[in-house]
């Protein structure tokens, strides 16, 4: 069984900026409970390129893979996959893989309409039924709320990192 999510938000931002914050800045948006690795990440890469890897790096420079970008289309698209298990470690099998269709469409000159759809199969390699597994954290919706909080204010949500955007 595949399970699918649509979650959308509106940030007021250019859309290439959206987008860079999406991909760019993800380490300053992205919930610190759901790494991949062992060590706490000093950053989280999106590779600007089709083939690329998505991976956490940690403060100890160890990389640990999340999964693959296979399309990467700036300013309005990126698709990835995301290999980890219902533990947010990674899972290296191709049958559990879920991919995550992420979309920027500008809404004028300083707004932007992000658009993320994610699907997986029900089950993770340990048995547990993710889409219960992705209730827990919040989903994509809880990701986008720290998402826009960043691109609106410049500031992470919950994080207690100063920002990047300065």
């Amino acid at each position: 069984m595949i399970w699918s999510s649509e979650t959308v938000a509106a940030v007021d931002v250019p859309v290439d900026v959206a987008f860079h914050i999406f991909t760019g800045l993800m380490r300053a948006w992205w919930p610190t409970g759901l790494r991949a690795g062992i060590r706490p990440a000093a950053d989280i890469v999106v590779e600007p390129q089709d083939g690329g890897r998505w991976f956490e790096r940690g403060i100890d420079a160890s990389e640990t893979d999340r999964g693959r970008i296979r399309y990467w289309e700036p300013p309005h698209r990126l698709v990835f996959t995301m290999q980890v298990d219902s533990r947010w470690r990674f899972d290296p099998c191709v049958e559990r893989v879920s991919q995550v269709d992420a979309r920027f469409t500008a809404d004028g000159p300083v707004r932007t309409i992000v658009r993320v759809v994610g699907r997986r199969s029900s089950t993770c390699d340990d048995g547990i039924d993710l889409a219960a597994a992705v209730e827990l954290w919040g989903g994509w919706p809880a990701l986008l709320d720290h998402y826009t909080t960043l691109a609106t204010s410049g500031k992470p949500q919950a994080h207690g990192r100063r920002s990047p955007l300065g």
